[in-house]
Parts: C-alpha cells; structure tokens; sequence
C-alpha cells in the first residue's frame, strides 16, 4: 500500500525474517538502506536507519555459528544490552511520553510530541516510519518500569501502539514478547510493562 515508506520495508522484511526466507529480508534492508544514505535524516539511534541496521546484523550473525566481522559489529552495537525494545504505532500523528524509571528513582523519558522532538517526527512522516527502539543493559541492578503518556493523535480514532521485547537479542537464545495497547483518550496514563535485568517481564 505505501512503497516508498521504510515501515513497509521493515514490516515486509520482518515477514520474510519470521517465515525464515532471511536473503530476501537482508535484500530488502540493503535496498532500503542504500536510497536511504542520499536522504537527510535524524542522527544517532532514534532514526529507522540505526534500527534496520542492526536487525539485518542480526539475521547474519544468528545465521552464522562462527565469528564473522558482522557478528563483531552486532556486538559493538549491542554492547552490553542484553534486552531490546520496540515500540510501533499505527498513527503518525500520535503524540506520546514513554518515562521508565527504576526503583531507585532513576528515570528517563522519551518524548515523541511536536514540542519537545520537533525534527524526530518530521523525518519519521517524510520517510514514512513509526517505531523506535531501547536497549536495556544486562548488569543494571534494578528493574525498569515503563510507562506511557498519551496526548491524541488530533483524530477521534484510537492510537495502536505495539511492544516487542527482545530477550538475550542478537544471541542464539534471543526470544520475544509482543503486547499491543490500545489508546484513545487524550492525557491517557498506561501501565504498559516492567522488565528486569534477569530478563524477567512483567506484563500489566
């Protein structure tokens, strides 16, 4: 339906991973990411860009049981998190706070609204993309709550969002967990998961 969007490059290159055809999947990633390096786009982890990337080296580095230079570079990428998150929404327009704060009061919020990430969500309607992703390191001592706050989409219709929780990721015991939440009232609070270093996950 949407050709030119990169979602539909990851969706149809996430169908591809799943039904384990993974050279038509790595095809797809590479063909995306090489219209891609002529686009202005986001820096650092937030852009669709980062998060291809790694999916790709991931599919090679699970595929191949000895060291490979793209297993080497999933590792640097990965470092030391052994937990990966990734958020989906359907509506473009929906904007959001995702805080998560740990027992000890230690907290950060990810902040996908019009005033406060301005130039994340222009890249993300002109590319054609709505997913970002976490990663949560192995040795943190607490568990992570993670939390949403809903601010509309500037329709009556609900916002969609998906949770897939990677375990162990990039590794041969990598598994995950998928919630959906369904959200529609404007300065909505969800509880959406906890998650713990010991790669337990609580869904609440």
């Amino acid at each position: 339906l949407r050709p030119n969007y990169a979602q539909s490059y990851r969706d149809l290159a996430n169908i591809y991973t799943e039904t384990d055809k993974t050279k038509r999947a790595l095809n797809l990633y590479g063909e995306y990411l090489l219209k891609s390096n002529q686009k202005v786009k986001v820096d650092g982890s937030e852009g669709i860009d980062f998060l291809m990337n790694m999916e790709s080296l991931n599919i090679v580095s699970l595929k191949k049981k000895s060291k490979t230079s793209k297993k080497d570079e999933l590792e640097k990428v990965i470092g030391n998190s052994a937990i990966r998150i990734i958020m989906e929404w359907n509506n473009s327009e929906a904007e959001f706070d995702i805080p998560f704060i740990n027992r000890e009061n230690e907290f950060f919020v990810w902040q996908h609204t019009y005033e406060n990430n301005t130039k994340l969500i222009q890249d993300e309607k002109s590319r054609g993309y709505s997913s970002v992703q976490f990663m949560i390191d192995k040795y943190a001592s607490q568990d992570w709550k993670f939390n949403l706050k809903y601010y509309g989409n500037k329709s009556y219709d609900p916002t969609y969002l998906k949770a897939t929780i990677y375990h162990n990721y990039g590794r041969p015991s990598q598994r995950k967990d998928i919630k959906v939440f369904r959200l529609l009232n404007e300065n909505q609070n969800v509880r959406l998961f906890s998650i713990n270093p010991e790669l337990k996950l609580s869904l609440n």
